[in-house]
């Protein structure tokens, strides 16, 4: 019987849930520092896709579908075809199982992982947030006036490489920068990615550290009262004042603080 295009809607709004959730695990799990002082990236596992998939309402057999999804959409990169084999393993090979509500121990699933890879990240001074509509006219020439001030910046057009996974990128950005550039404007509050890279950077901020550094491009206050209320009454640079001012700024920060 054919699917229905009320069934492929909601299907489609499913995985877009999971991919959600996912982010927002990968985003928030906390780096190591290892016993040889490399910094180890937060590391997914198992037990961590089935819990995201399980707080949209999936079961087992959904997240390992919704995984290879995601690989094939070019959102996941290969090494998650590891991921899927384990939930495989652990609970698909076991119909005997409750598999929407299964848990086994973290212990018998992390077994089946590989160690996680340990990295040893290039440190960037910022990073820049922003919407694909402000990029020629604000973040791209802010990019190069930093640079030209000796800031070392993470940058979507310049770090990501063909067959680059976006989900995995944007990640080392956001774990790898001392500060997140954020460029503030209607199109930027109005768009996926820039919204969740804004979570992820309030979540660094609750380990007691300023992360956010807000660009105010074609807004005001009242705007951010209705739309971003959490950033209305924070302290921001200003395009109207022209991007040397915002330079400036930024510079002033980078330089004051560690």
């Amino acid at each position: 019987m054919p699917i229905s295009d009320r069934e492929l809607e909601h299907i489609r709004r499913k995985q877009k849930e999971f991919l959600d959730a996912v982010l927002v695990r990968q985003w928030t799990t906390p780096r190591r520092l290892g016993p040889d002082g490399v910094i180890e990236a937060g590391q997914l596992i198992p037990d961590d896709f089935i819990e995201a998939g399980q707080s949209v309402g999936l079961n087992a057999i959904l997240v390992y579908e919704f995984i290879y999804y995601w690989i094939n959409m070019g959102e996941f990169d290969q090494s998650y075809e590891e991921v899927a084999a384990a939930i495989r393993r652990e609970y698909l090979d076991h119909p005997e199982q409750d598999i929407a509500s299964a848990k086994p121990a973290k212990s018998s699933i992390t077994k089946a992982m590989p160690p996680p890879p340990r990295i040893t990240p290039p440190q960037f001074d910022v990073f820049i947030s922003h919407a694909w509509e402000d990029k020629g006219e604000v973040a791209l020439p802010l990019r190069d006036m930093l640079a030209d001030n000796g800031t070392s910046v993470w940058f979507d057009q310049a770090v990501l490489r063909l067959g680059d996974s976006l989900l995995k990128k944007i990640n080392e950005g956001l774990a790898c920068s001392r500060y997140g550039v954020v460029i503030l404007s209607k199109s930027f509050l109005a768009k996926h990615w820039p919204q969740q890279e804004l979570a992820a950077l309030l979540a660094r901020e609750t380990e007691g550290r300023k992360a956010i550094l807000p660009i105010w491009h074609g807004i005001d206050r009242s705007f951010l009262v209705n739309n971003a209320p959490l950033l209305a009454d924070r302290l921001a640079a200003r395009t109207d004042d022209g991007l040397e001012a915002v330079v400036d700024q930024i510079l002033q920060v980078l330089r004051e603080e560690p």
